[in-house]
Parts: C-alpha cells; structure tokens; sequence
C-alpha cells in the first residue's frame, strides 16, 4: 500500500472533519453541518465530489464520495468491501479494543459488516422469514398500533407541547419490529437502548450497558424458542442454527439485534424526519389530506429528500476504483452519501423541494445493491401508516416553535431528530384500540 493517498492535482495532504481543505470550501461532520449538511454537499458534488478527509483509523485519511453516480455504482461495486476487520488484518494492524468489548465484537458479526461469502448466506436466510406477504400482513396489526398510540396522544391535547419522537416515533418501530423478532411483550424496552442512546452519540456508555443485557435477553431467548417455536423471526433463527445456516449462537444474536436496532432506529427517524418535512411544507400536506392515495409515494420522497441513513457504513478497496475522473488506491476507506446522491440536481430536478408528487425512482434511502435494506418494507409500511392516520386525527397538528430551529442528531451515519415538540391541536376523532 502506497504510505499516501493519490491526490495528485489535490490538496497535499487531507482534511479533517470540520476543516476545510487548504481554506477552500466547507466542513464535514462539525456541528453546524449536522443542523443542516446539504449546502455542504452541494458545494462537494459541485467542486470536490470525491474528497480526501482525515480518518481515525488505519490508514489515518478517506474518501467521501457525494455525486449520485458515484454512489449509485459504489453500492453494487464488489471491489468495495464492508469488513473493516477483514481489512486491519490486511494491513497487519491488530485490531484495537472495541466500545463494548466481547459484546462489540458480537455484534460486528452483523450481515451489514460483512462481505460474500458470509454476508450472502446470512442474508438468505433472513430473506426467507421477511418476505413481502409476511410484512404486508403485518399491515393490520401496524395500524392498530398506531391508533393506540395517537389515543394516547388525544388524552394530552391541549396540555401544551408534546415531543412526537419520544412519545410516538419512538414507540411505534420498537413494538413493531420486537413483535416481528418475536420478543416477549415484556421484554420491549430492554432492546429500545439503540435508538433511545443514540438520540445524541453521547451516551456511549449507556449504550454498551444496553447492549450487554439485550444480549443475554437473546441468548436466553434461544433456549425458550427451541422449547416453544412460534410463528416469529427469532424461531426461524434458531431453526436455521439447528440446520447449520449459522455458524454459532452468536451469529444468531448479531442478526438479531441488527433487525432491532437498525430496523428501530431507522423507522424512527423516517417518521420523525417525514412529519417534520410536511409540517415544513404546507402546501404538500395539503395534497397529501386531500388525496391519501399518495402516502406511498410521499414515503419514498421523505426516503429521498431526508434518508434516515445519511451515509454508506464505511467500506475499504479490495482494488483500485475509479469514481469519475479520480481513481483510488488500493486498502483505502471510502464513505458514500446516500444524503448528498439523493439531492443530485443531475438526478432530481429542483432536489431541494420536498415534492410528494416527483418521480423518486433510483433514491437511495435504503441503499443499493447487495446490501439493500432488508427491513425497508416494514419501514415503509409504517410510514404509509403514520402520515396517513397523525394529520387526520390531529388536522391542526403544527410545529411548537420555529422548524428551523428543530435539533437533529450529532452521527455521521443516522439522519434523524432529536426532538420534534409539536402543538397537537383539537383531535377530530378516536382511533381504534389494541
């Protein structure tokens, strides 16, 4: 490996997150970009769509990639693999602690961070328990509880603001994807540490703290599905362990406690990021009340126009790639923004409008290529259902203070709100109950 990256005609040496390159252009990952990334992008894609960062990690620099193009290709591009531990042991780099110890190191056995031939196989086996009939069936049961929720909602109108992340996005996914797990109702809250600590990356420590008893929830879990199967995705786990689809009990949880954590945190900003976005753009909710029949396509612009992923999990060049007129080395980490494509003007024409009526088709929301969103179809269902069933029981449902002002979240990787307070209004009907 070359001891530099090729930037050649660049800057001599990278950037860091927050700095611009030699004075020239925005920042990345500081705190002003959080609030508001995509000026940012737009200046990346226009003057440096393939930049060079410092990076924490071996080899100490990266690549962030921001044209629609580029990251279309990169998803699907074999040449760009997902196991950075894979990639240290190239580099002969022993493998630093992880946050978290042997649990991190667990749950770095997700098919996420993986490549073929093991990220295939895990992925077919998830593939044969969430199909398309199964998730739509689910459909009933989503709408159920989220007239449950938006009761619960109804009893506080007029008490002054509520926060429709804490008190409704955040509860939806949790029971919708631990009810799909097949995790016992009593159990829920232990596997909402993910989303909950991650409102803001400050809560590291209770976010391992969460992570070592959500897995021994499923490591005793195992046992009680062996003696009681049922119609869930955690028994279809075990099964397969049984058959010697996965290699150990461990990989079994690492799935696992990807589809609840990911599968949660993900839903929740799609919520809380497409309630904001109508909210901030009247006229398109007005659309949508007037013609539901739009929810669908409303889902896949929210997807588009605020991806609850903003970026690609970092990945590494097994060999030489090109992304348009700049080719990268061998053993280097690239980054992909999901964000930054999806608002492409040689994409989407007019990308910063929120337009529930555009052609999304191509957006990047839950990524491309292999490692396409196994969970998208349940997030979307839940989607479909919220902006449908909130803005008709609260017809008058608004923004508590200035939407500009609203807080997102300090990650690089997830795209979300950390609070979204809201005036209710006068509810105009009861929803059904669970």
């Amino acid at each position: 490996m070359s001891e530099t990256p090729p930037f050649e005609g660049r800057p001599a040496a990278p950037a860091a997150p927050g700095q611009p390159i030699n004075g020239t252009g925005p920042g990345v990952w500081d705190p002003e970009f959080f609030q508001n990334p995509y000026p940012t992008y737009a200046w990346l894609r226009e003057n440096d769509p393939v930049r060079g960062i410092t990076w924490p990690g071996p080899p100490g620099h990266a690549w962030l990639v921001t044209r629609y193009e580029d990251v279309h290709a990169g998803q699907a591009d074999s040449r760009l693999r997902h196991d950075l531990t894979a990639f240290m042991a190239e580099l002969g780099i022993p493998e630093p602690p992880a946050i978290g110890g042997d649990v991190a190191r667990l749950l770095g056995r997700n098919l996420t961070l993986l490549d073929a031939p093991d990220h295939p196989r895990l992925r077919a086996v998830l593939s044969r328990f969430f199909t398309k009939r199964r998730i739509e069936g689910m459909r009933p049961r989503i709408e159920i509880l989220a007239d449950k929720l938006l009761d619960d909602l109804a009893e506080r109108a007029g008490d002054g603001p509520v926060d429709l992340i804490q008190d409704f996005a955040w509860k939806l996914p949790l029971t919708v994807v631990c009810e799909l797990l097949g995790v016992p109702a009593e159990d829920h809250e232990l596997f909402g540490y993910g989303t909950d600590a991650s409102r803001d990356r400050g809560a590291t420590g209770e976010y391992a703290a969460g992570a070592v008893v959500a897995v021994e929830r499923l490591r005793a879990l195992i046992g009680e599905k062996r003696a009681n199967p049922a119609d869930d995705a955690f028994t279809s786990f075990v099964r397969a362990l049984d058959a010697g689809e996965f290699l150990d009990e461990d990989e079994v949880i690492a799935q696992a406690m990807l589809f609840v954590v990911a599968g949660h945190e993900t839903t929740v900003d799609l919520l809380g990021n497409g309630i904001h976005a109508l909210l901030s753009n009247p006229d398109q909710l007005k659309q949508l009340t007037a013609d539901p029949s739009l929810v669908t396509n409303t889902v896949e612009e929210v997807l588009r126009y605020y991806p609850p992923t903003d970026i690609v999990t970092p990945q590494y060049t097994a060999e030489p790639i090109a992304f348009g007129d700049v080719e990268v080395d061998r053993h280097q980490i690239v980054i992909l923004s999901r964000a930054s494509a999806n608002r492409d003007p040689k994409r989407y024409p007019d990308p910063e409008r929120f337009d529930i009526t555009r052609n999304t088709a191509g957006h990047l929301g839950f990524g491309h290529g292999p490692h396409y969103c196994v969970g998208g179809m349940t997030a979307r269902i839940e989607g479909q259902t919220v902006f449908n069933r909130i803005f008709d029981r609260f017809p008058d449902l608004r923004h508590a203070g200035d939407p500009e002002q609203v807080r997102w979240k300090s990650n690089p990787v997830a795209r979300g709100l950390v609070s979204l307070p809201v005036e209710l209004g006068t509810p105009r009907r009861p929803g059904k109950t669970a």
